[in-house]
Order: C-alpha cells, then structure tokens, then sequence
C-alpha cells in the first residue's frame, strides 16, 4: 500500500498509529491506493470528535505546546 500511495512503509506506520499527521499529498496518495476520501480516510468519527477535553485546565494561551492523548473516546489535550 505504501508504494501505491507514495510514501513509505514508515509514514503509514506513523499515521496509522497517530503519532504523524499526513501531508495533503501523502493524504491524497493513501486515499488514492485504498479507493476512498481523504475525507472518508480521515475524518473524526462520532460526535465531538474534535471536541477535546483539557485536562484540568483552562483554554490554553495561543501558541501553547499541547500534549495530546486519547482515552477511550475522547481525545485528551494538556499542556506540554
């Protein structure tokens, strides 16, 4: 899949598991190879998918290093 989309193995590995967001090319190459959206691909599911949960804080000053996890369904930011 990684040589039909363009990119390698380790860029699928990274996205797949979270810890690299794609470029729009290497997102419109994954797409591609696995006949879908980007959007279909990549896009949050459920309800308040992007709605994260600051880890007992308030909102963040602008620029803000952010350490971001999931739990369970939730995707938990705090600062980093």
């Amino acid at each position: 899949m990684a040589a039909a989309a363009g990119v390698s193995r380790q860029s699928v590995a990274a996205v797949e598991s979270g810890r690299q967001v794609p470029s729009v090319t290497a997102a419109i190459g994954l797409a591609t190879a696995l006949s879908c959206t980007v959007e279909e691909l990549f896009a949050p599911s459920g309800v308040g998918a992007f709605a994260p949960v600051l880890a007992d804080e308030g909102v963040p000053d602008a620029g803000t290093l952010l350490a971001v996890a999931r739990v369970g369904d939730a995707q938990v930011w705090a600062p980093g």
